[in-house]
């Protein structure tokens, strides 16, 4: 948990993704959002969105940042659908 924080903080202070390396991306990329995340802003994940060439996003009703707090089959369904499209 120490190596965490620290990894974490550390994104705080300057985060070691720019976003000019989100277009050198050229997977399929999905991207999760909460809707009660207090982590990640909406602004934020739809600017990684829009900056990356092939991705797709999706809000997560009632949810917050922490994956445990994630309704399991609503994430079940969401990444069957993309590997199917993918």
């Amino acid at each position: 948990m120490i190596k965490t924080a620290e990894m974490m903080t550390g994104m705080g202070v300057q985060n070691p993704i720019e976003p000019v390396d989100y277009k050198t991306i050229n997977l399929p990329v999905m991207l999760l959002l909460g809707d009660r995340d207090k982590m990640v802003t909406l602004d934020e994940t739809a600017g990684v969105y829009k900056a990356l060439l092939n991705a797709c996003m999706a809000i997560l009703p009632n949810t917050g940042h922490p994956v445990e707090q994630v309704d399991s089959e609503t994430i079940a369904l969401l990444v069957r659908k993309f590997i199917k499209k993918y």
